[in-house]
């Protein structure tokens, strides 16, 4: 579906890549993006620190791509702060109404995904699509019964590392757990108590931006989606899950490629933003605003 202009102005879009080492799994996505069927929009993709040639690749690539700008940031900065300094960037330099920040290990299939979302930008401040990963399985939106459940299986899982079943643990949990993946409710708003959106893929509309600036800043890697869902719950307002559009999550391929085998590296960083989320709950709205207005 395309929907009319109607004489009037069209929405700019500003779309978030950021990039740490994994350059070609960035080159796909951002080919997926310059498919897509909206005239007005732009590509920034936030090289964040990369060790390897990732900046000067990506540039040379998309160098004769007027959709397309690569930004540089000299060390890395993590997840949240990454992509504030791309979201900072579109709102400040290219005045975008709406962006959409998506992980760089997806492709853009559904090629009038903005459309789609444009049509939605009333029902709620954030909205995600269908995350399709490489098993058929839709990951949109997550399920969760209890914070302290999740901080439970967190630890379960740090102490399972050391005695070196957590791959094999994390597997078995995968595969019992793709019950919670099935979701067949179109367009169903995000119950605050029990589902967020995925992280891989989030429309933020100009609305969200009346509120805060981005991401929360402290955390470095995983559960951000868990906090944006709290920053909202404190704002009275709402994620909302669109079924009408979809994406390709190949799944976890950036923090793999930056971690390689450091299963307690990673499992550090979703402690630390399970314990910030904690953390965040007795905090007031223009405390965590201030938070996220913090771009280096």
């Amino acid at each position: 579906m395309i929907l009319k202009n109607r004489g009037k102005q069209m929405d700019k879009v500003g779309i978030v890549v950021l990039n740490y080492l994994n350059y070609k799994d960035t080159i796909e996505c951002i080919n997926s993006l310059l498919d897509i069927e909206y005239n007005n929009y732009d590509i920034v993709v936030v090289d964040n620190g990369s060790k390897n040639d990732s900046y000067k690749i990506l540039k040379d690539e998309f160098s004769c791509k007027d959709k397309v700008e690569v930004l540089y940031m000299s060390k890395n900065l993590g997840y949240a702060k990454g992509n504030n300094f791309g979201i900072d960037y579109c709102r400040k330099e290219l005045h975008v109404d709406h962006v959409m920040v998506i992980n760089n290990d997806t492709i853009i299939e559904d090629k009038d995904i903005i459309n789609t979302f444009l049509k939605y930008k009333n029902e709620g401040i954030l909205l995600g699509p269908k995350i399709i990963n490489l098993d058929g399985e839709n990951q949109n939106p997550v399920y969760y019964s209890s914070i302290f459940k999740v901080l439970f299986k967190k630890f379960a899982f740090f102490i399972l590392n050391f005695l070196n079943l957590y791959t094999l643990v994390r597997g078995i949990y995968r595969f019992f757990n793709k019950k919670n993946n099935k979701v067949n409710t179109v367009n169903k708003e995000v119950n605050n108590r029990k589902y967020v959106l995925h992280g891989s893929c989030i429309f933020f509309t100009n609305q969200f931006f009346d509120y805060y600036n981005g991401f929360f800043n402290k955390t470095f890697l995983y559960f951000e989606e868990f906090i944006l869902n709290l920053m909202l719950k404190k704002v009275n307002s709402k994620m909302v899950y669109i079924e009408d559009t979809y994406i390709i999550h190949k799944e976890d391929c950036s923090s793999e490629e930056a971690f390689s085998n450091e299963e307690f590296t990673k499992l550090k960083y979703e402690i630390v933003g399970v314990l910030w989320f904690l953390i965040l709950y007795f905090i007031p709205y223009t405390k965590i605003k201030n938070m996220t207005s913090e771009v280096e």
